[in-house]
């Protein structure tokens, strides 16, 4: 496309997708070519460039009367002194200050307005990803619906947060960019839309009630009927040594990689379908790490792959060893109050016998160096 789409919502995207099913893609491709030699066959790969609007809550509208006409919304937009459009993106706190009945609504306004500055430690902006910030900075639940001309209202934003009350529930509705105080959510709208299955209800609370389970939402089905996370030794730790090994310490920060090259040796062998010309044969390799004493690469070649495969197990099996005693200091407190374990259990052989498993879990843990081959799996 030549322009930038924008899409600030639904609709929008439903837009794009429709416009780039019509993109004409091969007279672009026949334009762009380098000559007539040249004709579209496949296209492999497509980029998409985003760009985060980052849009402010707050800017000046000009309210459509379905909006207007709605005696349960406050608008929040026109300053009723001067009777002209608020510029000052305050609209959230406008409508926190209609929700909290304040006699100044321009006062309470700006005082909401500051004490949100201090909480975010910047300017008061409020941007839709804020809510739940805003949320916790001013303890109460906050729904955002965007009303359609059809009297059918979809959520934008619902709150998952459990305030000590239920009466605390902030209702707003968007338009555009800017929002407005829903004062009365039973007489906003007639039908409230699912935005992920589009099912209509007649209530926001059924509404609600139906997004928790909506079979639109991405279902994850693991063999083995579910997946569990496996548990790390240091999880085996806490839970069989109470032995916590900080979070800092639960990750192994050395590593090797090595790199195969091979040439192509002339062969002449057929079979009823198929005939080779060559066979790749593996000629030198380059390994390094980030192990100290080991971080220069090594480089060695030799057309004996029996040789070349030895001496690559040899360079990778010198760099573990430098890596195992590193990781023995690294670790030293853990195995030193693993070892305290072993001893003061001499007792109780099965928990003695559990401690040292536990030991030998984690030297086959520090003994374990991750290496990286390119192109090489797994």
């Amino acid at each position: 496309m030549e322009r930038p789409f924008l899409v600030s919502n639904r609709r929008d995207l439903d837009a794009l997708m429709s416009r780039i099913k019509h993109l004409d893609v091969v007279s672009k491709v026949m334009q762009d070519r380098e000559s007539t030699k040249w004709k579209p066959v496949m296209l492999t790969n497509v980029v998409f460039y985003i760009s985060f609007t980052n849009f402010l809550l707050g800017a000046a509208v000009k309210l459509p009367r379905f909006i207007k006409r709605k005696k349960c919304i406050i608008g929040c937009d026109i300053d009723p002194k001067s009777k002209k459009p608020y510029r000052d993106n305050l609209c959230f706190f406008r409508c926190l200050s209609n929700y909290q009945n304040a006699d100044d609504i321009e006062k309470r306004t700006h005082e909401l307005a500051e004490r949100w500055s201090e909480y975010r430690d910047g300017p008061p902006t409020v941007l839709l990803g804020d809510i739940s910030d805003l949320e916790h900075c001013f303890g109460i639940n906050i729904n955002v619906f965007e009303l359609q001309e059809d009297e059918r209202a979809k959520i934008v934003y619902t709150s998952c947060l459990r305030h000590d009350r239920r009466d605390k529930i902030l209702n707003l509705n968007l338009y555009k960019n800017h929002l407005n105080f829903i004062q009365n959510l039973q007489a906003y709208a007639h039908k409230y839309r699912c935005g992920q299955c589009d099912k209509l209800f007649k209530t926001s609370y059924k509404l609600h009630r139906h997004r928790k389970t909506c079979g639109k939402q991405s279902t994850v089905v693991y063999p083995g009927r579910y997946f569990k996370i496996p548990q790390t030794i240091f999880d085996d730790l806490c839970e069989n040594a109470l032995i916590a090994v900080p979070q800092a310490l639960q990750f192994y920060p050395w590593f090797a990689c090595f790199d195969l090259e091979a040439m192509l040796v002339p062969i002449n062998e057929k079979s009823d379908s198929t005939e080779w010309t060559a066979r790749h044969r593996a000629i030198s390799f380059s390994c390094c790490s980030n192990v100290p004493g080991y971080t220069q690469p090594k480089f060695f070649a030799s057309d004996d792959l029996d040789e070349l495969t030895s001496e690559l197990v040899d360079a990778l099996l010198e760099i573990q060893e430098k890596a195992y005693e590193l990781a023995k200091a690294r670790w030293r407190d853990v195995i030193v109050q693993l070892r305290e374990c072993i001893e003061n259990a001499e007792d109780d052989q099965e928990t003695k016998t559990q401690y040292e498993m536990l030991l030998g879990r984690l030297h086959g843990y520090l003994k374990e160096l991750p290496c990286c081959g390119f192109n090489s799996s797994r």
